[in-house]
């Protein structure tokens, strides 16, 4: 689809589900500001009111405080842009708590949000032929340039080339995305030659590796085909994003 006025974006189930998750998890975080006084920083914390205390930034305490109000701004940052495309495209629908989440399929281990967080450290030893460069990240092809684009212009952040232990080895997943407002993550998979056997027979290696660990296609992990000399559409690209995030 490449009509430019199409705008693909998130149900009202998700991005209700997205915004009262984010309001719970605000009520758990500090908010406060780092000030500087004499040379030295401090974390300020307010209590009651114009009452305040405060912590060197520096400190073992200090720190910990000062990501928890980076992260109460990120997250406000967050909660107020949703808040805005929800006016956007559900002015006329009551924000109402969503009902709770009923799984059918357990979450794959290395699925977890605490998968995600603490994934093990360790880097593609295949060398990467075709670099593209994307902020601070070398990608492997134009498609998942393309594709991180996608993700940017969606606001949703990932991690790439996320190691996928299986029995016969480790696979590097192209991106994975944490859905805290479904307590998971889901993974994409951005297969550009889809006419090229060999290229195919490895990404079916890759499916029964990933099926092996409990991984189920097109529900943990998304795979979006393009072929050596045409693409999916940004637009449609962004549309997988988004199914696989309000589907995983």
């Amino acid at each position: 689809m490449n009509n430019h006025f199409y705008e693909p974006h998130f149900s009202a189930e998700h991005m209700a589900r997205k915004i009262f998750y984010l309001e719970d998890k605000m009520k758990n975080l500090r908010s406060g500001s780092l000030v500087t006084r004499r040379g030295n920083q401090y974390i300020r914390i307010p209590e009651k009111r114009n009452s305040y205390f405060e912590k060197k930034a520096d400190s073992p305490e200090g720190r910990i405080l000062l990501n928890e109000i980076l992260e109460a701004k990120k997250t406000k940052n967050e909660l107020s842009l949703i808040l805005k495309e929800w006016k956007k495209y559900y002015p006329s629908v009551d924000l109402l708590p969503p009902p709770p989440l009923r799984r059918s399929l357990p979450v794959p281990e290395q699925m977890t949000l605490e998968n995600y967080l603490n994934h093990p450290n360790c880097n593609n030893p295949h060398p990467n032929k075709t670099p593209y460069v994307f902020e601070d990240i070398v990608l492997r092809s134009r498609f998942e340039l393309i594709a991180a684009q996608a993700f940017k212009d969606l606001g949703i952040g990932f991690k790439n080339e996320f190691p996928i232990i299986t029995p016969t080895g480790i696979f590097f997943m192209d991106m994975v995305v944490p859905v805290p407002e479904r307590g998971r993550c889901v993974g994409f998979e951005f297969a550009g030659r889809i006419d090229d056997p060999v290229y195919m027979n490895n990404v079916n290696y890759k499916i029964t590796n990933y099926i092996s660990v409990n991984l189920i296609p097109n529900h943990d992990v998304i795979f979006v085909f393009g072929g050596k000399d045409w693409l999916p559409s940004t637009d449609e690209i962004k549309k997988a994003i988004i199914f696989g995030i309000e589907n995983c």
